[in-house]
């Protein structure tokens, strides 16, 4: 079966199972920031994170691969690297307390990324700046309600509860809602839309392929959907991972922006 008719055929599932089929049957008392928490925490680490990735770019009539590395280590630091092919090589992006820097080597030159252009895709992605570097996350900065549970996803993955998140007072976020499904019986991730100011689903982010890595159970793969633009995805398959690792935060001084360290893969 060729990608371009996969795509499709996910597309047609994001729009119509990702809505339905979704059971508001009473539940047990839920600690859902406890969970959306957990969920979250899988995959960026309870202390750090260094994730080492296909960055892969679909568009109707071509692709755009990449090798990259994205370190993490808290809220307030990020890294993230392109180490493949040539022209890429050294690529940076930098978060350090609030502020996100850019370093593109073959203009010589470091932007400071505004706040405002935080829902802007990188290089030319389908995933966010704040989608990689994390300026808000899940468990921080959104306040979560239960919806019910997916009958849909019952027979592969067992209970998946189904969760909206609308973000809390003062956040500088760009969606509305969220709308998440996390696996019951270990806190997985497996599906999340993003929801505009008229409650549209612009975007859907399927979390697949998953297994052992990093000394954990993660989706390896992330594909990430824009319903507004026909053919258009991208998605991060991992290499490795490693979790809580990270001692020190040297990787994110303002000199690594220009002078990256030796990846640690």
């Amino acid at each position: 079966m060729s990608h371009k008719l996969l795509i499709a055929m996910l597309v047609l599932m994001l729009s119509t199972m990702f809505i339905a089929q979704v059971s508001s049957e009473p539940v047990a008392k839920l600690d859902l920031k406890e969970m959306v928490k957990k969920a979250d925490l899988l995959l960026r680490g309870e202390q750090s994170a260094i994730e080492h990735m296909y960055f892969i770019v679909r568009r109707p009539g071509s692709t755009i691969e990449r090798k990259t590395i994205l370190y993490l280590k808290g809220k307030p630091f990020s890294f993230f690297q392109c180490l493949e092919p040539v022209r890429d090589l050294n690529i940076t992006l930098l978060k350090r307390d609030g502020d996100v820097w850019m370093y593109t080597p073959s203009v010589r030159k470091s932007i400071r990324i505004p706040l405002a252009n935080m829902h802007e895709g990188v290089l030319g992605s389908d995933f966010t700046y704040d989608d990689i570097i994390n300026m808000s996350t899940l468990s921080d900065d959104y306040e979560p309600v239960l919806v019910g549970d997916s009958k849909a996803m019952e027979k592969e993955h067992g209970k998946v509860y189904v969760l909206d998140l609308t973000p809390l007072p003062g956040r500088p976020i760009a969606y509305k809602k969220l709308r998440l499904w996390i696996r019951e019986k270990d806190n997985i991730l497996l599906r999340q839309q993003y929801y505009d100011e008229k409650l549209q689903v612009t975007r859907a982010l399927v979390y697949s392929d998953i297994k052992e890595m990093g000394g954990r159970n993660i989706p390896t793969k992330r594909t990430m959907v824009d319903l507004s633009k026909e053919g258009y995805s991208t998605e991060l398959i991992f290499i490795n991972a490693a979790f809580n690792t990270l001692t020190d935060d040297e990787i994110f001084s303002p000199r690594s922006l220009t002078e990256p360290p030796k990846p640690k893969f």
